[in-house]
């Protein structure tokens, strides 16, 4: 017996779904690729795929993509978009930079914003919050991802995808779940990893 669809469900059904392998590298134009579907007859379909700087007003150099995929994200409706770096960080850090008044997510971002200008000095604080070590969030320990989010190998991809969502998360009609809560009529960014 076939059921009909939640709401939320049919929802999902409808939106035109991205998958975006991300890149920190100074030339992340030519390693940011837009995978774009969608769900059709029960079944994602892939409809096209899009060098980084393929977009509109982009390039071969990381500011010039970053600046084109901030416009591309933000003229979207309603689609949903993963992304393959880490949205947060470890308890431990979000408590290191918040106060008791903030949100931790809301106050990490803040404090990401005005305290790092490279990816380097990022590292380095989150190494020294760490004791050294490079911890999991728990999520990561649930879902078995390879590396911790300031990993040797990890930390510039996250460090240039925290800046995407600095530059994202003010805007009125894009939503990073599940830290900010979903609209129905904006546009849902995702942390996926595809190594998990």
């Amino acid at each position: 017996m076939k059921t009909r669809p939640r709401d939320d469900e049919t929802e999902m059904l409808a939106r035109t779904v991205y998958g975006v392998d991300w890149s920190g590298a100074t030339d992340a134009g030519k390693h940011v690729w837009i995978a774009q579907a969608a769900l059709r007859g029960g079944q994602l379909c892939l409809d096209e795929l899009i060098r980084g700087d393929k977009l509109a007003n982009s390039g071969v150099a990381r500011d010039r993509c970053m600046d084109a995929m901030v416009a591309w994200i933000q003229a979207l409706r309603g689609a949903v978009i993963g992304f393959d770096f880490p949205f947060s960080m470890p308890m431990a850090h979000l408590v290191a930079a918040t106060s008791p008044n903030d949100t931790q997510w809301a106050g990490f971002m803040d404090f990401f914003e005005r305290s790092f200008t490279s990816p380097d000095a990022f590292r380095d604080w989150c190494l020294e919050v760490g004791g050294g070590r490079e911890l999991k969030r728990r999520t990561d320990r649930l879902t078995k991802t390879p590396f911790s989010a300031y990993n040797l190998r990890m930390y510039r991809q996250t460090y240039w995808g925290l800046r995407l969502l600095v530059r994202l998360r003010g805007s009125g009609n894009v939503r990073a779940l599940p830290v900010q809560r979903a609209a129905p009529t904006k546009t849902w960014l995702l942390e996926t990893c595809p190594a998990s």
